[in-house]
């Protein structure tokens, strides 16, 4: 049997192998990355290191402790209209994406009611203002009508990435490069997990929703507003050359055959009646309107 052959490491064969060995090695894993890919591994990096930093600042990370659960779909009757739609409702209460969406609520619907306060009519008291306004300048006549329009399932069909894309612009639209510290791009990492990271179970299955968003997520509404804020631009552009405003409203109730938890409708009847002491003038105008709120509820059974 031969003996086996032994190179001394001092042998300058070896050496030659070990340094062409070291440079293909070097050239298979140690490459260096282009200018461009190196600056965009910068920032990812960094909005990595910002949003661990925002997570546990504001505590967003939810534990096992927090008996974190999926959440989980169920579907509310709209028996009052034909053929018994259903709407489509997530339970999120203890979604693991919960405490981001709740804290971007916090974080962004505030901006929003203060750039759009002109445009955008959030109670009954600030139509009353703005027609009052309307008036005083002399627009109001007899001709004047008064028109509205229903969008109808917005929630459920908002498209996740139009919808990430128009918030960082309406952010950038009103001179915002980071909101309380936080850069745009790092918002929307964090608002691209509350939308596509969610996660809901139905009939035994998990499923991902990969349309829209959760209803009960109350970054939901938040976005949807930006949303419409980015629709209505020529609608408001128009509006401001002609100084008119359309306001969009359905003076109606929830039926009582509807679905509805039963504290839904005590509800109803209490914020009614507390909505019609503020907004009369006297106390025949309140008489008037309990009236009115009677027959209505009387029509919805």
């Amino acid at each position: 049997m031969a003996k086996p052959y032994c190179i001394r490491m001092t042998n300058v064969s070896f050496k030659t192998y070990s340094e062409k060995l070291l440079n293909y090695v070097n050239h298979c894993y140690f490459i260096p990355l282009p200018y461009k890919n190196q600056i965009r591994a910068q920032e990812q990096a960094q909005i990595i290191a910002s949003i661990r930093e925002i997570i546990k600042k504001h505590k967003l990370i939810v534990h096992l402790a927090d008996k974190a659960e999926l959440s989980h779909l169920y579907f509310n009757p709209k028996t009052h209209k034909d053929d018994i739609p259903v709407r489509p409702i997530e339970n999120t209460i203890h979604s693991p994406t919960k405490n981001i969406s709740d804290f971007f609520d916090q974080l962004i619907r505030p901006i929003f009611d203060e750039k759009c306060s002109i445009t955008t009519i959030i109670s009954g008291t600030s139509l009353i203002n703005q027609l009052k306004t309307y008036i005083n300048k002399g627009l109001f006549k007899s001709s004047t009508l008064f028109c509205t329009f229903d969008i109808r399932n917005l929630y459920t069909m908002l498209p996740q990435d139009e919808a990430l894309k128009i918030l960082t612009e309406f952010l950038q639209h009103y001179g915002y490069t980071k909101v309380v510290k936080i850069y745009l791009n790092t918002i929307g990492e964090l608002a691209t997990i509350v939308l596509k990271e969610n996660v809901f179970a139905y009939g035994n299955k998990i499923y991902q929703q990969i349309l829209a968003s959760a209803m009960s997520s109350s970054f939901t509404l938040t976005l949807a507003n930006i949303l419409m804020w980015n629709w209505q631009q020529k609608l408001v552009d128009q509006q401001e050359k002609t100084g008119e405003f359309l306001v969009a409203t359905e003076p109606s109730f929830i039926p009582f055959t509807s679905d509805h938890p039963q504290h839904v409708f005590g509800n109803i009847i209490q914020s009614s009646l507390a909505r019609a002491v503020r907004y009369s003038s006297t106390f025949e105008a309140f008489q008037n309107e309990q009236r009115y709120i009677e027959f209505m509820l009387l029509y919805n059974g």
